[in-house]
């Protein structure tokens, strides 16, 4: 993951994004059902699918030097306290992009994708049944 991360940001500009209408410039969204965790870089596990919450991570790209700053933070394990990385929870998020057709990703499949659209939760919309003991 690092080797692509070094790659991909020696080679590529922030995207120019419109967050809840805040304009921002980042690198990458991580938008995940539910809270993730650990609060680092590689989310792993949840402890919950029924929160009705969306784990937002991203790294901000309007900040000086933040490729720098993200591979140093990335290399010594501080990424969390980083300065260009963040993290939210949030119930719904809207997000608008400069590009007819944004190039978005879904569980590693890649596809065009809206210009603009909605992230939210829909709680108890999904049912899950398990043998009881």
């Amino acid at each position: 993951m690092l080797v692509a991360m070094v790659k991909v940001l020696r080679h590529s500009t922030p995207t120019k994004i419109v967050m809840d209408g805040k304009p921002r410039r980042v690198w990458m969204i991580f938008l995940g059902n539910c809270a993730y965790d650990p609060p680092g870089f590689a989310p792993a596990t949840r402890a919950r699918l029924d929160d009705g919450l969306i784990d937002l991570r991203l790294v901000d790209g309007s900040a000086p030097a933040a490729r720098l700053r993200l591979m140093l933070a990335l290399l010594t394990g501080t990424l969390g306290t980083s300065r260009v990385y963040r993290r939210r929870l949030v119930k719904r998020l809207n997000i608008a992009s400069e590009e007819k057709n944004p190039m978005l990703a879904v569980d590693g499949e890649v596809f065009e994708g809206p210009s603009n659209f909605v992230v939210a939760t829909r709680p108890g919309s999904l049912r899950v049944y398990a043998p009881t003991r």
